[in-house]
């Protein structure tokens, strides 16, 4: 499988490279600064190969094993549970750079409840619509609430990067449930061929009751991890600052998503307020 699918990746490479050596010709770009001024955007990807199935089935094999760390990425609940989002960048030398955000939401209502509100939220058009999300439907297996896969297109721009850049994503995510727990996984992989950048990013939202009172209170916690990594060889550092500006981009966007759902618990139930039910040791 990773062998065809870099085997058509590459194939994209290749006539990317062929447009850009016609774009680098002379007079090809005279007019650019007049069509600018409109600040033209694409409303959809330039290439996507036939990709998406086996990256799709690769990304959803992960899954399962994704669930089994759900507990290790989890941000800790204190004694007394507060409505908290957070985000911090860690660098490792040139290699390395992941960007984690993470969420805690007390509420007052079981976690069914939560659960309703949750699969609701991320299947309203609004949200897609914040990424210019695309859902694929798959030909091995229905699209279900408790299981989904997507592909994505973010078109990035702004002042730190020297020209815009186009990314595309396969996305897929899936609900488990545990006793009286819910856990939704998700793992989102993203491409930004004019750079021959790749970036992982996965998910994790855990919802479940609080012991004092499970049918009255639940939390709802989340926690997402956007990294990207190169080969330590040959990385320049313009080639690191490109990475990093792409990713807090993506990240943002991912911030946006996690603030979003957050806001859709809090206007439908209550938080909970000090006192809150105490947490077993």
């Amino acid at each position: 499988m990773n062998v065809e699918l870099k085997k058509m990746y590459a194939q994209q490479l290749q006539l990317l490279n062929s447009m850009r050596e016609a774009l680098g010709k002379n007079g090809v770009l005279e007019g650019l600064k007049f069509v600018e001024q409109f600040q033209p955007t694409a409303d959809r990807p330039f290439f996507l190969g036939d990709t998406s199935e086996p990256m799709l089935a690769e990304l959803s094999s992960n899954l399962a094993q994704m669930h089994l760390r759900a507990d290790q990425k989890m941000p800790i609940l204190g004694n007394s549970p507060s409505v908290t989002l957070s985000t911090r960048t860690k660098h490792h030398g040139l290699c390395e750079t992941r960007i984690e955000t993470s969420s805690i939401t007390p509420l007052v209502c079981s976690a069914q409840e939560a659960e309703r509100i949750l699969l609701h939220h991320i299947t309203k058009s609004s949200v897609k619509q914040a990424f210019d999300f695309n859902e694929k439907q798959s030909s091995r297996e229905e699209q279900t609430a408790h299981g989904r896969s997507c592909v994505t297109h973010l078109y990035i721009q702004n002042d730190k990067l020297d020209a815009p850049r186009y990314a595309n994503a396969f996305g897929v995510y899936r609900k488990f449930e545990d006793r009286n727990r819910i856990d939704l996984v998700g793992q989102v992989r993203w491409f930004i061929p004019s750079d021959h950048l790749q970036l992982d990013e996965q998910y994790w939202t855990v919802i479940e009751p609080l012991p004092a009172e499970p049918e009255r209170f639940c939390v709802v916690r989340a926690y997402c991890q956007l990294e990207g990594r190169s080969a330590c060889t040959g990385v320049g550092s313009q080639q690191k600052e490109t990475r990093d500006h792409v990713m807090e981009v993506i990240a943002k966007k991912s911030r946006q998503y996690l603030q979003f759902m957050q806001s859709t618990f809090l206007d439908q139930v209550d938080p909970i307020m000090q006192p809150s039910p105490v947490m077993p040791a």
